[in-house]
């Protein structure tokens, strides 16, 4: 199924889910183009293992898919004077964010 035009992103599935993009904030949906979190991130990475990174505001959260529980990461300085959770200090490109 195609994921409604009322998104102005939407990224590639993951594990049964992908990022989307309303008015720079972001959300995940589901295959069936369900809404699987609210559209309300300021940056989200991809879901593993039912759980994905998201920043809102300065603060980065671990999300539960099946429950949409939030709970704080754990962050360590990458040097740049930002805070980031360990898992996202990695060079991987697949962070989404408002510049995309």
């Amino acid at each position: 199924k195609v994921v409604d035009f009322k998104y102005e992103w939407v990224g590639n599935f993951s594990n049964g889910t992908a990022p989307v993009s309303i008015l720079r904030k972001w959300g995940f949906v589901n295959e069936q183009g369900h809404e699987v979190t609210e559209i309300k991130y300021d940056k989200v990475q991809p879901f593993i293992d039912g759980n994905a990174l998201v920043k809102l505001g300065d603060q980065w959260f671990s999300i539960n898919e099946a429950t949409g529980e939030e709970t704080p990461a754990e962050a360590h300085s990458n040097g740049n004077d930002t805070t980031e959770p360990t898992e996202m200090a990695k060079e991987d490109n697949t962070a989404h964010d408002e510049h995309h």
